[in-house]
């Protein structure tokens, strides 16, 4: 890939990026575990293409000898933010899941209640009718 593609093909990349760091919020307001799920791994496979045209187009810029400091901290800040999303929608997921797990061992506790309740009530009556 020269330069002027690999160029063209990380500035698109970071374009994806921003739109789908910006969707973040929309996405977790809607609380859906599926959707969240996938955008975060949109998220992290957009994140990684960026990673490797940054290497592409890093080693063509080094080697004509210019300096990158700049544009690599532009590119950083960048991929820090999306990360920041991932991280967002990493908690969203866990929190979801902890919630879940709750519920879920609330209604088992609910239910084996109900049948020592059942149970007793059963013996209750057992007794009273001999």
């Amino acid at each position: 890939m020269s330069e002027t593609n690999a160029s063209t093909a990380l500035e698109t990349k970071l374009f994806q990026l921003q739109l789908t760091t910006k969707r973040t919020d929309g996405i977790l307001a809607k609380s859906e575990e599926e959707p969240i799920a996938r955008h975060q791994g949109t998220l992290r496979t957009v994140i990684g293409e960026v990673k490797n045209l940054r290497l592409t187009v890093e080693a063509e810029k080094l080697g004509r000898k210019e300096d990158t400091t700049e544009w690599s901290e532009e590119i950083d800040t960048k991929i820090s933010e999306a990360d920041s999303h991932v991280r967002l929608t990493k908690e969203w997921l866990a929190e979801n899941k902890r919630k879940l797990e709750e519920k879920e061992n609330d209604e088992k506790i609910k239910f084996e209640q109900q049948e020592k309740r059942q149970a007793v009530s059963c013996l209750s009556s057992e007794i009273k009718s001999t």
